[in-house]
């Protein structure tokens, strides 16, 4: 990305032009900040199409839609199981059915509580985490969620997903979140 084009982006987010009263940034920008010499070289010579390029990509909009599942494995599972089952079996069976639905489908499996990225928690022991997975489902758009919800409430794929559940996972702990997804991009220099 240019020089120029970061700092515009950087200095328009998280408001478009276009929401602004058409009142335009990259004129703002132009006229109170000082460019380098290569910068002042890449000022394009349609502004307004730069705008709408950097207006798409800094949208205040949700992005996508996921749900996000906390999970922890049913008693007398260890994590070295829940982990096998889950991976190797449970996941396969939900990209079987609904991975034509998915953006990504992500399980993220939580370290034993000796292991806490903060130090916080210095008291926590072995054993103590209330959740063994935390998974990220994000689908395509709102309409594969949808079909998801329908097929998932199948009498046969239900069935199915409740005798998988019930190997390895406590589902009196489980929770799941619908939340819409923003995405900022990395910031560079």
């Amino acid at each position: 990305m240019s020089e120029f084009t970061t700092a515009v982006r950087h200095l328009i987010y998280p408001e478009c032009p276009r929401q602004r009263g058409g009142r335009s940034c990259f004129s703002d920008f132009l006229t109170d900040q000082v460019l380098s010499a290569s910068a002042a070289a890449e000022v394009p010579r349609n502004i307004q199409q730069v705008e709408r390029e950097v207006c798409d990509v800094t949208s205040t909009e949700p992005q996508k839609i996921s749900v996000v599942l906390f999970l922890k494995r049913k008693q007398g599972t260890t994590k070295e199981e829940f982990a096998a089952h889950y991976n190797e079996v449970h996941a396969k069976m939900a990209q079987g059915c609904f991975g034509h639905l998915y953006d990504s489908y992500t399980r993220n499996l939580v370290r034993s509580s000796g292991e806490h990225a903060s130090t916080s928690d210095a008291n926590a022991s072995v054993g103590d985490d209330p959740y063994d997975a935390i998974t990220v489902i994000t689908f395509r758009d709102r309409q594969a969620l949808a079909e998801m919800q329908r097929l998932v409430q199948e009498p046969d794929q239900l069935a199915a997903f409740l005798d998988d559940e019930d190997e390895f996972l406590d589902r009196s702990s489980k929770m799941a979140f619908m939340c819409d997804q923003y995405v900022s991009e990395p910031v560079s220099g």
